[in-house]
């Protein structure tokens, strides 16, 4: 059965983030799925973006599941077919997923970074030293030289 057959339509915060793509939750299964990851994905890596095309991937994948235990006949083969454990499973891939590809794009501002790093060290360039502190400049001036190169009185040469 379909997830508004039981619960009519729903609008919370993950249909407010998923916008259109909120349409194409056919059963509950799909709605948990894409709700869980968008949780985890808020508390844990908020920073993680998740393309239209892949929101839409997790929603199909959890929908499929969610048809493939329908298929199943008896209430023993659904047992055996464990919805919540799979659902688990595809949890954990789809993070996985998720999650490994933001590694690669760290990995790779990573490797930039150090390339960076590498061609000024073989540039030649040494870096200048800076220091916090600034060392005051004391300048005295003689009586003569205090007068200038014209000898006036105020200093002006």
């Amino acid at each position: 059965m379909p997830y508004e057959c039981y619960y009519g339509p729903r609008h919370s915060v993950v249909h407010t983030i998923l916008g259109t793509n909120a349409q194409r939750i056919r059963t509950e299964v799909g709605l948990q799925l894409i709700e869980d990851i968008i949780r985890y994905l808020k508390d844990n890596n908020p920073l993680t973006h998740i393309e239209d095309e892949k929101v839409i991937n997790i929603i199909e994948r959890g929908d499929a599941l969610y048809d493939e235990e329908e298929k199943l006949q008896s209430n023993e083969e659904k047992e055996e077919f464990g919805l919540e454990d799979r659902r688990s499973e595809l949890f954990a891939e789809i993070l996985a997923e998720i999650l490994d590809a933001d590694d690669e794009i760290e990995d790779f501002l990573h490797f930039e970074k150090q390339e960076e790093e590498s061609e000024e060290e073989e540039s030649g360039a040494l870096p200048i030293p800076t220091s916090n502190y600034v060392t005051p400049q004391i300048t005295t001036f003689s009586e003569n030289e205090s007068e200038g190169a014209e000898g006036s009185d105020n200093g002006d040469a």
